[in-house]
């Protein structure tokens, strides 16, 4: 997605890209030497693929911003989706691209999660 955005990508997020997004995020794994544990949970997940996983019950908040692809009862069969937002703004880099609707959508989905206040002593 990040070399589609630079390559095909136009405006100015290709050049946040260009200029911000990957050195920065090259010089994080380089310098701080964790490219491979990065890569490890890819590396571990291989062989679980495709393979049916034990459906959690955990609440999930799924936010689906432009060209995002998710499919809802895909995503609902191995998790308890109680919140499914989508968006025409934004994109692969939500928290850049639209942080106004990534906030929200984020504060909207542990509102009702949140325990009660607790009155004072």
């Amino acid at each position: 997605m990040v070399y589609s955005a630079i390559v095909e990508g136009d405006g100015p997020f290709r050049w946040i890209c260009l200029c911000r997004l990957t050195p920065s995020s090259v010089s994080l794994y380089w310098l701080t030497n964790t490219g491979g544990s990065s890569a490890q949970l890819y590396y571990e997940g291989r062989a679980a693929w495709g393979q049916p996983q034990v459906r959690s019950t955990v609440p999930t908040g799924v936010a689906v911003f432009r060209d995002d692809f998710s499919i809802r009862r895909l995503v609902e069969r191995e998790h308890s989706v109680v919140w499914w937002s989508e968006f025409e703004r934004g994109g692969r880099f939500a928290a850049m691209e639209a942080p106004d609707l990534l906030v929200e959508d984020i504060r909207g989905f542990f509102r009702p999660l949140r325990a009660p206040a607790r009155p004072p002593h």
